[in-house]
């Protein structure tokens, strides 16, 4: 059959599908479809996604790759490419043979795919994804990577006023936390210091122009947890194949003390509307 629990496993009949999808992309101008009109970009989406070869993930990846270069105009796709690249490494992870090769290919392949999504908040979360896959697999150094590109993606990021304002904030506010949660996993920066990201967060905060209060104290806080968590004798909590959690990943030091400091006088201020510390810690 075709299909099998709603999957299209049949090479013939993806072989078809795809040269069908190849000809409605050639059909639709997708840079220029306004987001009513993306009926074709679902369903060359949801193509990929029904899309399954089994215990053959390398041929999957295969696929992917083809995909990408056939239709990599299609930020949506793209979106969907990575996910998809995502999920096969969890596959090969849970596997007893050892797909240390594969994990990476499929890292790699997110890695390449995602500075072309045009969507911040969405790449910025699919960053998040691919690293949080990375720490599974114990690739720490692409964690590392993922994570940094992540927070450029944060910096180069604008929330503009309208109807939309408001719910891509909470969006946004929820993906950093989501950061804070992941960053307790990953050890300190072994060049920057073991507060590098929780540092290039606050300034983050203090340099966005369009930082509503409400963010600024929930990012905060988010920051201020995660330093917390980082500074027990016990992590609460670590990848299955990352960095064991008997040991406290960061050790914070004095200065390091200050930036936890400096975060609460910042948070409290807030909330108090007194703005910003009127003087910080050197």
């Amino acid at each position: 059959m075709a299909t099998r629990n709603s999957y299209i496993r049949d090479p013939a009949t993806i072989e078809l599908l795809f040269e069908i999808s190849q000809a409605l992309n050639d059909s639709f101008d997708f840079a220029n479809m306004k987001d009513d009109d993306n009926q074709p970009e679902h369903l060359l989406s949801r193509f990929v996604q029904l899309v399954d070869f089994g215990i053959e993930r390398e041929r999957h990846l295969a696929f992917l790759v083809e995909c990408r270069g056939a239709f990599g105009t299609i930020d949506k796709l793209k979106e969907t490419l990575v996910h998809s690249s995502n999920g096969l490494t969890v596959k090969a992870l849970k596997d007893t043979k050892n797909h240390v090769n594969f994990v990476k290919a499929c890292i790699a392949f997110s890695e390449v795919t995602l500075p072309s999504i045009s969507a911040q908040i969405k790449q910025f979360n699919l960053y998040l994804e691919t690293a949080e896959v990375a720490l599974l697999g114990g690739l720490i150094s692409h964690a590392d990577e993922l994570i940094d590109s992540a927070i450029s993606c944060l910096h180069n990021m604008e929330i503009k006023e309208g109807s939309r304002a408001a719910a891509e904030a909470e969006l946004l506010l929820s993906s950093i936390q989501k950061l804070c949660s992941l960053l307790v996993m990953l050890p300190g920066n072994p060049i920057h210091g073991s507060v590098h990201f929780p540092k290039i967060l606050v300034s983050f905060v203090n340099n966005a122009p369009w930082m509503t209060p409400r963010m600024r104290t929930g990012i905060l806080c988010a920051i201020l947890s995660l330093l917390a968590a980082c500074s027990q004798n016990r992590l609460p909590y670590h990848a299955d194949k990352g960095v064991s959690s008997s040991y406290p990943i960061l050790c914070l030091e004095d200065n390091e003390m200050r930036l936890m400091f400096e975060i609460q006088l910042e948070t409290t201020n807030i909330k108090l509307g007194l703005g910003n510390a009127p003087e910080r810690l050197n």
